[in-house]
């Protein structure tokens, strides 16, 4: 295990454990994506807005983060906004031109069948759009 590994290890121990993190660490920088991250606007499935989401995502040096809903896209154009223009009201971080932001949806075809679909480029966000 290398420090950064650890260090992210004893970050998320904290947390769990209750303490406070304010300073969530610029320098942890993982290579990690969270490819199916829920927001609060799945029902029953997340729990924080995706303006949250994205800005710990910034702020525990991801490499980018995934925002897939469940039968929908309900939060992609609020994390698009954190990402491309942060809040001037509140003291949100700022992405730098490597941060990648991608978005998705799960769409639920059974009870025991579901499809993740993430688009690439416009033409397939639009194509998505249309479902």
């Amino acid at each position: 295990m290398n420090a950064k590994t650890s260090r992210a290890l004893r970050l998320v121990q904290d947390v769990s454990a209750g303490s406070r993190h304010d300073n969530l660490s610029a320098d942890l920088s993982l290579e990690f994506v969270e490819l199916l991250a829920r927001i609060n606007f799945s029902f029953l499935q997340g729990a924080s807005h995706p303006e949250e989401m994205v800005e710990t995502a910034i702020k525990l040096g991801y490499r980018g983060i995934s925002i897939c809903d469940l039968n929908g896209l309900y939060g992609v154009v609020r994390g698009f906004n954190t990402v491309r223009s942060p809040s001037h009201f509140t003291a949100s971080v700022h992405a730098d031109e490597s941060f990648r932001y991608h978005f998705g949806t799960e769409l639920t075809l059974t009870e025991e069948i579901s499809v993740v679909l993430t688009p690439i480029d416009k033409k397939g966000y639009s194509q998505l759009c249309e479902i």
